[in-house]
């Protein structure tokens, strides 16, 4: 399992949508439903991209960085000192949006699987 996995499901979604895969035609390999629901979704290429970083704990691959170091001394907080927060790392769905390679079924299910993964 690769990045490659997650492009070629993106691939499929961008041809042709999220859509039954039932009866669609499609070869068996590459495996599109990573999910088991027999509908090719945002839902698959989150699944590989979970399982990716699930994998990965900082050892890396040839030619990958390993993740930089994580601060163990809290940076001191002065009283009625305004908070900062963070970003996320992936743009916003709206900014999305504006790509030719997103349709509308791929963005409204992309805006699901972000409220359901915000704390």
């Amino acid at each position: 399992v690769s990045a490659l996995d997650v492009l070629l499901i993106i691939t499929e979604l961008n041809a042709g949508g999220s859509r039954d895969l039932r009866n669609s035609g499609l070869p068996r390999t590459p495996y599109f439903d990573v999910s088991g629901e027999s509908f090719l979704s945002a839902l698959d290429v989150l699944s590989v991209i979970n399982f990716i970083n699930a994998r990965s704990n900082g050892g890396g691959g040839a030619g990958e960085a390993a993740r930089p170091p994580v601060a163990t001394d809290p940076a001191p907080v002065q009283a009625g000192a305004e908070s900062t927060l963070l970003t996320p790392a992936a743009p916003p769905v709206e900014k999305l949006s504006r790509s030719p390679f997103a349709d509308d079924e791929f963005l409204s299910e992309l805006e699901t699987l972000s409220q359901l993964t915000q704390p």
